[in-house]
């Protein structure tokens, strides 16, 4: 009788362990696909920043390079003054208080 409890007791502990090893499996299958697919993509990456064609973007971009005999135009960026025009609003409500105070 003993003997019987035993062996279901272990096969049922078995079996549980044999689903919780199946699904952990499973999700790290999943994960294997997902950095495989990440790693595609860096290797794609890294094959894009060796090409010509992503040097000559960068060096014009960021270093203000261009090619032989091109010119290059640079435009400032203006600041947008905020605070004048607060206080071009506040002007008019000021002018609109006085115009209903009388």
């Amino acid at each position: 009788m003993f003997v019987a409890f035993y062996f279901a007791v272990e096969t049922t502990f078995n079996l549980f362990y044999f689903l919780n090893t199946n699904a952990n499996y499973k999700q790290k299958l999943q994960e294997l696909e997902t950095l495989k697919q990440e790693n595609q993509q860096l290797k794609d990456e890294i094959k894009y920043a060796n090409s010509d064609e992503f040097v000559e973007k960068y060096a014009r971009e960021n270093l203000g390079l261009g090619k032989e005999n091109e010119t290059i135009v640079y435009f400032e960026k203006k600041e947008e003054n905020i605070p004048e025009q607060e206080e071009k609003v506040e002007n008019l409500f000021q002018k609109l208080l006085k115009l209903f105070k009388k």
